[in-house]
C-alpha cells in the first residue's frame, strides 16, 4: 500500500518499524513514521494496518496548532524549534486550505 505524505510537514521520508518485544508470547507490531518531523502512528498488528492507519490520519485542529506554538516557545527546546518550526508551517497552510475549502 502506498504511504500518502505525511500530514504534519508534507514529507515523503516515511518509514516503516517493526517492533519485536522481548516476551515471547507476544507478536511483533509495526508504525509507519516521517523520517523528517518524527511524527508515527501507533503500533499495529501488521504493515496493512499500519498503512491504513497512516494514510488516515487527519490534519489537527487549529487548538493544536495553538498549542505546539506555545511549547515552541519554551527556551528548554531551542534545538527542537527548526524541525517543529517546519511542522507548524505547513499545519498552518492545511487548515487556512481547510477553512478555504469549507468556506469558513
Amino acid at each position: 500500500m502506498d504511504l500518502k505524505p505525511c500530514p504534519f510537514c508534507g514529507s515523503e521520508k516515511l518509514v516503516f518499524h517493526k517492533y519485536s518485544p522481548r516476551h515471547a508470547s507476544f507478536s511483533c507490531f509495526y508504525y509507519v513514521a516521517c523520517e523528517s518531523c518524527k511524527s508515527e502512528t501507533s503500533m499495529r498488528d501488521s504493515r496493512e494496518l499500519a498503512s491504513e492507519s497512516w494514510n488516515q490520519r487527519k490534519i489537527p485542529n487549529i487548538q493544536y496548532a495553538e498549542v505546539l506554538v506555545e511549547w515552541m516557545k519554551d527556551s528548554r527546546f531551542k534545538e527542537e524549534y527548526t524541525a517543529l518550526q517546519t511542522v507548524f508551517d505547513r499545519l498552518v497552510e492545511l487548515i487556512v486550505e481547510e477553512e478555504r475549502k469549507s468556506g469558513t
